[in-house]
């Protein structure tokens, strides 16, 4: 085939009449051959086809498809974060396959030494990671790869995922969080390019916060970061930009970089992106609440009771089941974020920006998530910064749920209307 779609493939004949485990030969040839020396596809074969001079007729050889390759459809685990999303980007740009898992080692799906050399420059120029040669051999996986070059060596590192790339109209460039918004490009159809954006510097807020820094300085180094990925992407406007919950904040604040560096802000999407100072209690509501609780006798001795009642479940469940011990801990890395995002938010009300390009901010009809005792403003505070800019429109779902199925062919309906819109109208 063409040079970019060549791989290292085995032929194989045994010698005696049995069914070929193709694992039982991957596994023989992996303890004897170096990675790179390793086939992409094991083919069995009853005999070699010769040329009339008795030698192996290469022409002549059949060309391998899906059930010959060494890496079986089961082996696939998906990328887990935006880092090994991006990672497995350039690793499907650079060999030429799609869905890349990221347990598969890169010369089992055909990489070489000169794909190697390919991945490490591709790397450095759309992600900024620098990493040596030597290190794609030593770790041929994107898993060992993420581990084994650090944390420190990828912190300027950024890189644009397309999640649709079809149609001629203006790009929307997606911020934190690039597997929240897959459904999201779907549903805005084949016209409209999409993509998303991975930064390092994601990880910045929950660092320095651990560190005890200042909270607006991991934010203005992330709008900064964005902004240079961004651009280094497409360093021509007009720009589109959407980000959901504390992303569109950030959404926001690139947007005003981009203009105070005279670049053309078409649009930018919030998903139900709420200010702190929108947010109110509703006292009445949380009195009766509290006094109802007293009434139906669910003391402070009593709840103190069902939560002990609840953390020793959850510890033997956690003795017993691994899979939800890594769901505990997903799950409060994620109530961390989000109290760190929701400081970052209230420390940014300090800094009031003036906007000019049109927002629109897409709310979440289903408000149950907020408690019966709180309320919000009808714009979410944005009106006193964004005026007549601002466009708000209710979509279906919660906070969480507007960008997933069944709700997002809803938002992708409404939302394409102001994409064909002209520039600032």
């Amino acid at each position: 085939g063409d040079d970019d779609k060549k791989m290292l493939v085995a032929y194989v004949v045994p010698r005696i009449t049995h069914e070929l485990d193709r694992d039982d030969i991957h596994r023989f040839l992996r303890s004897r051959l170096p990675d790179y020396m390793l086939p992409s596809a094991i083919i069995p074969m009853t005999a070699f086809p010769l040329t009339t001079s008795g030698k192996v007729d290469r022409k002549s050889l059949p060309r391998p498809d899906e059930a010959d390759r060494a890496i079986k459809p089961n082996s696939y685990v998906a990328p887990r974060n935006d880092l090994e999303i991006a990672m497995a980007a350039a690793w499907e740009k650079v060999l030429g396959v799609q869905r890349v898992g990221i347990n598969v080692n890169f010369f089992e799906l055909g990489g070489d030494s000169l794909r190697a050399l390919s991945l490490v420059m591709e790397m450095q120029e759309t992600t900024g990671i620098e990493m040596d040669l030597g290190e794609v051999f030593r770790s041929p996986t994107i898993a060992e790869l993420v581990v084994n070059i650090g944390a420190q060596p990828t912190k300027s590192a950024s890189m644009v995922v397309p999640l649709q790339t079809e149609g001629d109209g203006i790009p929307i460039f997606c911020l934190y969080g690039i597997h929240l918004f897959k459904e999201f490009a779907e549903s805005l159809g084949k016209d409209q390019p999409v993509y998303g954006v991975y930064v390092a510097a994601e990880g910045l807020l929950i660092d320095q916060t651990l560190s005890g820094s200042t909270l607006h300085m991991s934010t203005d180094r992330l709008v900064a970061a964005y902004y240079e990925a961004i651009l280094r992407f497409c360093p021509d406007g007009p720009y589109r930009l959407a980000g959901s919950s504390f992303g569109g904040l950030v959404a926001i604040l690139v947007a005003a970089e981009m203009r105070r560096h005279g670049a053309e802000v078409d649009l930018v999407m919030l998903f139900d992106t709420i200010l702190p100072k929108a947010r109110h209690r509703n006292w009445t509501k949380w009195i009766s609440n509290k006094t109802a609780a007293i009434v139906n006798g669910i003391t402070k001795q009593t709840l103190r009771e069902r939560l002990t009642g609840v953390k020793n479940a959850l510890q033997k469940g956690r003795a017993k089941n691994e899979t939800q011990e890594s769901a505990d801990r997903a799950a409060q890395i994620f109530a961390f974020r989000r109290s760190v995002f929701l400081q970052a938010l209230k420390d940014w009300q300090a800094h009031e920006v003036i906007f000019d390009f049109r927002v629109i901010l897409f709310q979440g009809m289903d408000r149950s998530w907020l408690g019966s005792h709180t309320v919000l403003d009808n714009d979410y505070g944005w009106r006193r910064y964004l005026k007549e800019r601002l466009i708000l429109i209710a979509v279906p779902g919660n906070h969480w749920s507007i960008l997933k199925s069944p709700n997002v062919t809803e938002l992708g309906r409404l939302t394409k209307p102001y994409l064909m819109s002209e520039l600032n109208s």
